[in-house]
């Protein structure tokens, strides 16, 4: 498994400098791209793994989040256009224990998604 998780990466990469002249972009238009991907990772896992809903401040790499509200932050910094952005997370709600990964794959599956907004301000 590993040796083609390798595979696929270095194939990517590999494609990294054709796709990037092939659109026009440039180096640091990449690395603000990959800034901008890592700051929204980090805000997904904020909101998948934090108690935002009974409000959890954290701050994730230079990104200070103060609850609100349930389901409700101050970001600072601010990268959205506006005063506030909502957002819809699709999420599975489980318990907080330890799981093996056929316990927790079947309770994954078993479980019903849930909507839920988000909204973030500056």
């Amino acid at each position: 498994m590993r040796e083609q998780v390798d595979d696929f990466v270095a194939e990517q990469e590999a494609a990294y400098e054709g796709r990037a002249a092939e659109v026009g972009v440039g180096e640091e238009r990449r690395w603000a791209d990959y800034g901008l991907l890592q700051a929204f990772d980090r805000l997904s896992l904020y909101f998948c793994m934090r108690d935002v809903e009974n409000g959890e401040a954290a701050e994730l790499d230079g990104l200070r989040l103060e609850p609100l509200g349930p389901w409700r932050v101050r970001l600072d910094p601010y990268p959205f256009p506006g005063r506030s952005a909502r957002f819809e997370l699709l999420r599975r709600v489980l318990p907080k224990r330890p799981w093996s990964e056929d316990e927790f794959r079947e309770e994954f599956f078993a479980s019903d998604p849930v909507r839920t907004e988000i909204v973030i301000e500056s």
